[in-house]
C-alpha cells in the first residue's frame, strides 16, 4: 500500500443500514494519514471510523509497516483498545466494561 505525500484525504462517507441494533444508519469514513505507528516509525496510514447514533464505535488504524490499532466502543459503553506492532507483538489489549469482572 503506497500513499502520496502526508496530507490526510478522507473518503466519502458512506452510510448502510445495520440489521444489529433496530436497522440503525451506521456512517464510516476513512482517511489517509502520516504519523508515529506503535513500534516508533514514522509511516502512512489509513484511519477508518465508523459509528451509529445509538453509541457504537469503531476505529480501526493500519500503518504501512504492519502496526495495528483498533478503538471499539461498544453500545453497553464498554471499550476495547488493542495495539500490535508489526511483528505481531500485542504492546496494548485493554477491556472496559461494567459487566467484566
Amino acid at each position: 500500500m503506497s500513499f502520496v505525500g502526508a496530507r490526510a484525504r478522507p473518503y466519502p462517507r458512506v452510510e448502510s443500514e445495520s440489521p444489529s441494533h433496530g436497522g440503525g444508519v451506521v456512517v464510516g469514513t476513512s482517511t489517509h494519514f502520516r504519523e508515529r505507528a506503535p513500534c516508533g516509525w514514522l509511516v502512512n496510514g489509513v484511519r477508518h471510523r465508523e459509528g451509529d447514533a445509538a453509541g457504537l464505535l469503531v476505529e480501526d488504524v493500519a500503518y504501512e509497516c504492519g502496526c495495528r490499532a483498533m478503538r471499539h466502543q461498544f453500545h453497553d459503553g464498554s471499550v476495547r483498545i488493542r495495539k500490535v506492532r508489526h511483528d505481531g507483538k500485542v504492546l496494548v489489549d485493554e477491556h472496559s466494561a461494567d459487566h467484566e469482572a
